[in-house]
């Protein structure tokens, strides 16, 4: 399921009404995060063959993760995209570099 238009418009509950997914993608800068950064849910018991081969992950990818703009995600999410809360995250982090 391709996410990318409705988060942050309306809830998604992966364990409710949405419990049937089985993959769900998303991109930050839908909900003022940042550009270049998408998230994948994979369904419990599901498998994916990787693209690109590696050592990451499990084996699920060869890559070094973005550390940096998957917490810009998650705070994007945690404050519902709040363009705001976002930019003082961004803010006090750039502080503390």
């Amino acid at each position: 399921m391709d996410a990318t238009q409705v988060v942050g418009r309306i809830p998604i509950d992966l364990t409710d009404e949405f419990v049937e997914v089985d993959l769900l993608s998303l991109s930050a800068h839908k909900f003022h995060g940042p550009k270049g950064v998408d998230a994948l849910y994979i369904g419990e018991g599901l498998r994916l063959e990787p693209l690109i081969y590696g050592e990451q992950e499990d084996g699920r990818r060869g890559g070094t993760l973005n550390s940096a703009a998957a917490a810009g995600l998650a705070v994007a999410a945690e404050t519902g995209g709040s363009a705001p809360a976002c930019s003082e995250w961004h803010r006090s982090a750039s502080k503390q570099l």
